[in-house]
C-alpha cells in the first residue's frame, strides 16, 4: 500500500457519512468515505491532502455501488458503478503512504491506542453494507473465520458483513 493500491467492493447505505476503508500513520493517510452522500477518496503522502470525489452519483440511497479506486503515488482515479469516475492527485513531490503497520479498517475511523490490540478510538462509522472487498486484486475474508495467508478478519466493534 506504500506506493500503490488497488481497491474493489460493493457498498450499500442510506447514510450520508461514514468512513469506508481506513488506514493512517503518524501524518500520512489514506481514507475511503462516504461524504454528503457521495464517495470520496483524501490521502496525504506526506506533502498536503488530495481529495477525490465522485459527485455524479450519490451512494446513500440503499442500492448496492461498485466502487474501485486505484493509487499510483500521489495520484488516485475513482470510480462509481463503472460509470462515474474522477481523479486527482495529492500536492508535492512525495509519492509514499507511510502508515503505521499493515492494519487496513472497514467501516469506520480506528486510532490505535498504545497497547496492541486495544482501540482507544473508534468513529466516523458507516452504517451500510460491505461486500466483496478486494484488495490488489485479493478478496479479503468477511467472516472471523475465513482468515487466509494475505488477510485476516479481526472483529473489534459491532460490524457485520453482507
Amino acid at each position: 500500500m506504500d506506493r500503490r493500491l488497488t481497491l474493489a467492493l460493493m457498498l450499500r447505505t442510506v447514510q450520508a457519512t461514514g468512513n469506508i476503508v481506513y488506514s493512517a500513520g503518524a501524518r500520512d493517510y489514506s481514507i475511503l468515505e462516504v461524504v454528503s452522500g457521495c464517495v470520496q477518496y483524501r490521502f496525504d503522502c506526506g506533502s498536503g491532502e488530495g481529495v477525490v470525489r465522485v459527485e455524479q452519483v450519490r451512494v446513500s440511497d440503499g442500492a448496492w455501488h461498485e466502487v474501485t479506486l486505484e493509487r499510483r503515488g500521489n495520484f488516485a482515479r475513482l470510480s462509481v458503478d463503472r460509470r462515474h469516475e474522477a481523479s486527482g492527485a495529492a500536492p508535492g513531490v512525495h509519492d509514499v503512504l507511510n502508515l503505521d503497520g499493515n492494519d487496513l479498517f472497514l467501516g469506520a475511523e480506528v486510532r490505535l491506542g498504545h497497547e496492541e490490540p486495544r482501540y482507544d478510538d473508534v468513529r466516523m462509522g458507516l452504517v451500510g453494507c460491505l461486500d466483496d472487498v478486494r484488495v490488489d486484486g485479493g478478496p479479503l475474508p468477511l467472516h472471523v473465520s475465513g482468515g487466509g495467508a494475505v488477510a485476516q478478519l479481526r472483529r473489534f466493534a459491532n460490524v457485520q458483513f453482507a
